[in-house]
């Protein structure tokens, strides 16, 4: 799985992060001490699916996915949800997809 660089497209009372995403591809992870976390995910899917993932742990990181209120975050669809338990650090990842998968994804974080 490839890594894609997170490009900060925001700063101010808030931080935006952006992640352009083609199949089987993941995003570096971002991190920010925040009270509050959206995304938001559109573009063409291709057949992939989104799934949004945080960890606590910067030296050894096992992300879990991320939940929206009991739901987990893992768009078929554009889409838009806020982030239920603020991890330290959170991703991006796409699976499946094809040639024409071409996913945005932004992070909106409030910090403390």
């Amino acid at each position: 799985m490839t890594d894609t660089t997170a490009i900060t497209i925001h700063r101010g009372p808030g931080v935006v992060v952006k992640w352009n995403l083609k199949a089987d591809e993941q995003g570096q992870w971002a991190t920010e001490e925040c009270r509050a976390i959206s995304v938001q995910v559109y573009g063409d899917f291709g057949g992939a699916k989104c799934s949004i993932e945080g960890t606590n742990d910067r030296e050894a990181p096992a992300f879990k996915l991320a939940k929206s209120f009991n739901d987990d975050m893992v768009f078929e669809v554009p889409g838009f949800a806020g982030v239920e338990a603020m991890p330290r650090y959170i991703r991006p990842r796409l699976s499946g997809g094809d040639s024409s998968t071409d996913v945005t994804v932004l992070i909106y974080m409030v910090p403390l």
